[in-house]
């Protein structure tokens, strides 16, 4: 299923985008925090994001690796 533009950009790479930005801003944000729990928090949600936006590229290897840091700063974090 191909959804392009006009310019031939699809829907699923800008979709990705967002939840790379969103996920960026999220790691961002989680570095300022001064508790370790707040900060794997915020680092279980980038990496979820991070989740999607390799779905929308179809990068089936990245979405691998951030399945298992989502689970192991999820594990951090409510131990």
């Amino acid at each position: 299923m191909k959804l392009d533009l006009e310019n031939g950009i699809s829907i699923f790479y800008i979709v990705s985008q967002i939840f790379a930005l969103a996920s960026t801003i999220l790691s961002l944000i989680a570095v300022q925090k001064r508790k370790k729990v707040q900060l794997l928090k915020y680092n279980t949600l980038a990496s979820f994001c991070a989740i999607f936006h390799y779905v929308f590229l179809g990068a089936w290897s990245g979405m691998a690796a951030k399945i298992i840091a989502t689970v192991r700063n999820s594990i951090a974090a409510y131990e």
